[in-house]
């Protein structure tokens, strides 16, 4: 009988459900040269092994000049992905483009180098780090970036999120400086965008603002929005999955000796 009923308990106990991480805000990073000309340009931040970083990058010059790559300084490199191609706006200022990166190798001090082909002007990118995202296929949703001259609100083609555990990250560029940076006030779930204040440039060419979901979104989009018109004005928006392809299953087991 007692064998009988362990066999039931452990029949209750097979099941499946849906287990999601927490998604956190971990810290932001922003850096400009102000209007300068070179090849790379630094940050340094504390980054955790398990952690996602999402970079915007812009420089004032066409895409055809020169193309954007991202390292860091680990004993083992953490790899450094494109998301989409680079865009030029239609005046042909400025070249915007949009990384991702799953965090492999703990460093307090990491320094990440954003490295351009051939010399570039006015070099800028915000970066964003989030825990809780999956190792693998955490990328959701990604519409091509927007670019818009002489604007002031620009707002990256709307999408569809997989799963309700997710972050909306966008971030924004412009080809002149000491700009006002907005965080969308409406389309958090209702809500407001958080604009980290770390993730604004010393001269304010980029930034960088994050939605952490708890519900799938239909129709989802970013604005991004700066205080005065600008030549371009460039945005890309992204979401990230708490689990790989929008979906994990976990059993539960008993084990009957």
């Amino acid at each position: 009988m007692k064998n009988v009923i362990r066999a039931l308990l452990a029949l209750a106990f097979l099941c499946t459900s849906d287990a999601f991480a927490t998604i956190s805000f971990v810290s932001a990073v922003a850096v400009d040269d102000g209007g300068s000309d070179g090849t790379t340009l630094t940050a340094t931040l504390t980054v955790t092994a398990g952690n996602t970083i999402y970079i915007f990058s812009k420089f004032d010059n066409p895409c055809s000049a020169a193309t954007t790559t991202f390292s860091d300084n680990a004993g083992t490199p953490n790899t450094y992905t494109q998301i989409d191609s680079s865009v030029t706006d239609a005046g042909g200022f400025t070249c915007s483009s949009h990384f991702r990166a799953a965090i492999t190798t703990t460093q307090s001090s990491a320094t990440i180098t954003m490295t351009t082909s051939a010399t570039t002007h006015s070099r800028g990118f915000s970066l964003l780090q989030f825990s809780g995202l999956a190792a693998t296929g955490y990328l959701d949703a990604h519409p091509a970036i927007a670019t818009a001259d002489s604007a002031l609100t620009l707002t990256p083609a709307s999408f569809n999120t997989s799963s309700a555990n997710e972050v909306v990250v966008s971030g924004g560029g412009s080809n002149t400086i000491n700009h006002t940076w907005t965080a969308d006030a409406t389309h958090c779930q209702g809500g407001a965008f958080t604009l980290p204040a770390a993730a604004v440039g010393t001269n304010k060419e980029t930034s960088a603002q994050y939605c952490i979901l708890n519900a799938t979104q239909t129709g989802q989009v970013a604005t991004t929005t700066i205080d005065s018109n600008t030549a371009s004005l460039s945005a890309g928006v992204v979401s990230f999955s708490a689990t790989s392809g929008g979906t994990t299953r976990v059993v539960h087991r008993v084990i009957n000796n």
